[in-house]
């Protein structure tokens, strides 16, 4: 399965600028997801974005390998050539 390129996720600014890679990925209880860089501090202080996906995948195709995240679960890696580790987020 892949996501559609117009499907609409959530950044944070640095994913937005392309500052930083995309290290963790959020599905939420709501069904909506989240790309993030993995800074603490960017998730508490900064803007989300809303974004097409399709923009994300043009820069790092892995991101198709997260269509499989059930809602409440989480991906995360520790650099943009790593592999994704997957868990269940907390209520």
């Amino acid at each position: 399965m892949e996501f559609k390129d117009d499907y609409g996720v959530f950044v944070c600014p640095h994913v937005f600028q392309q500052s930083l890679p995309i290290l963790f990925s959020v599905r939420d209880f709501d069904g909506s997801w989240q790309f993030l860089c993995g800074d603490d501090d960017c998730v508490e202080n900064g803007k989300p974005h809303l974004v097409h996906v399709g923009k994300l995948i043009k820069s790092d195709p892995t991101i198709h390998q997260l269509t499989s995240m059930e809602i409440g679960t989480f991906a995360e890696r520790f650099s943009s050539i790593a592999g994704w580790t997957f868990g269940t987020l907390k209520d």
